[in-house]
C-alpha cells in the first residue's frame, strides 16, 4: 500500500518556514508577531534554537554511528551553540555561517589528511551489502574510485565555501540594526528567505555534479536504480 512520506515536508517546515514566522513582526496579517510577547531576543532564540534541536534529534536518532553522522551532529551542534553568541553586523554575518564554514574545513581538512570525506560516504551506503567484508569495501575504494572520491569530496568542500560566502555576504548586507531590535529580527527573516533557495540550490548543483561525475567514470554499469548492489557492481568494472 502506498504511503505517502511527510518527513520532508515537515523538515521544511521546521527548519525553513517556522524560524522565517518566528522573526516575523506582523504574522498572518494579524498585526503581531511572537517577539511582542517573547521579545525581540527570546524571538531570535526560538527561531535559531528550535530548527538546530529538531535536525540534532533527527542526528541521535539515527543509531548507525559514522564519521560522516558525526561529522553532521557537531555542524548542528555548532548552528545551536552559536545562537547563544549574540552579536550584530560582520560579525554576525560571519557566525551565521558557522555551519557551512565547518562542514567546508572537515572536507578540506580530510582531503589534506589523505582521508576524503566522501570516502565515508560511500562506505556506509555500500556497507548494508552482505557479501561486501571491510577488507573488500577496502580494496574498492583505491585506485580510480579513489580519484572519484577526491573529486567528489573537493565539490562538496567548494559547495560548503560557496554558501559559507555566500550567506556571509547577504546576512551582512541585509540584516540591519542591533541585536535584540525588532528591526534586525525582521530584516533577518527576510535575509533567511533569501538564503534558503540559495542554499538548496548550491546543494542540487553539488550532488548533480557528483552524479555526473560517477556516471562519467561508471557509464552503463551505473544504472537506475542507484541501490548499494548496483553501486556495488559498477565499481567493480571500474578501470
Amino acid at each position: 500500500m502506498f504511503r505517502l512520506d511527510l518527513r520532508p515536508l515537515r523538515h521544511l517546515l521546521v527548519t525553513v518556514a517556522f524560524p522565517v514566522l518566528v522573526l516575523q513582526q506582523d504574522l498572518f496579517g494579524t498585526g503581531w508577531g511572537v517577539q511582542d510577547f517573547a521579545g525581540p531576543t527570546f524571538a531570535f532564540m526560538i527561531s535559531a534554537l528550535v530548527p538546530a534541536l529538531y535536525v540534532l534529534g533527527m542526528q541521535l536518532g539515527n543509531r548507525q554511528a559514522s564519521p560522516v553522522w558525526l561529522l553532521f551532529t557537531l555542524s548542528t551542534l555548532v548552528n545551536a551553540l552559536s545562537s547563544f553568541w549574540w552579536t550584530d553586523g560582520l560579525t554576525f554575518a560571519v557566525k551565521d555561517s558557522s555551519g557551512s564554514l565547518f562542514l567546508a574545513v572537515s572536507t578540506l581538512t580530510s582531503l589534506l589528511v589523505g582521508k576524503p570525506l566522501f570516502r565515508f560516504v560511500v562506505r556506509e551506503y555500500l556497507s548494508v551489502v552482505p557479501q561486501l567484508t571491510a577488507d573488500d569495501l577496502t580494496r574498492l575504494l583505491h585506485g580510480p574510485v579513489r580519484t572519484l572520491v577526491q573529486q567528489s569530496t573537493v565539490v562538496l568542500f567548494l559547495k560548503g565555501l560557496t554558501v559559507a560566502s555566500v550567506n556571509t555576504y547577504v546576512k551582512f548586507h541585509m540584516v540591519k540594526g542591533s541585536f535584540g531590535t525588532e528591526a534586525f529580527n525582521q530584516s533577518l527573516s527576510l535575509a533567511v528567505a533569501v538564503m534558503v533557495p540559495v542554499a538548496y540550490l548550491a546543494t542540487v548543483t553539488a550532488y548533480t555534479l557528483i552524479f555526473v561525475l560517477w556516471k562519467h567514470k561508471l557509464g552503463r554499469h551505473l544504472t537506475f536504480p542507484f541501490s548499494p548492489q548496483v553501486l556495488h557492481q559498477a565499481l567493480l568494472h571500474v578501470r
